[in-house]
């Protein structure tokens, strides 16, 4: 499962999951557009699956 979140603030939204679920994110998966949309943020849960 990908899920899709529509924000204003990504980078927010981001460093929210992160301090929630203790995850990292994946830098080299960031693609922004020309306009600076933030298309495919990549993150790893620190939780156990």
């Amino acid at each position: 499962m990908n899920p899709f979140f529509i924000t204003s603030d990504a980078d927010g939204l981001i460093a929210f999951l992160r301090d929630v679920f203790g995850g990292e994110e994946h830098l080299d998966a960031r693609t922004v557009d020309v306009g600076g949309l933030l298309l495919t943020p990549s993150s790893r849960s620190a939780a156990p699956r």
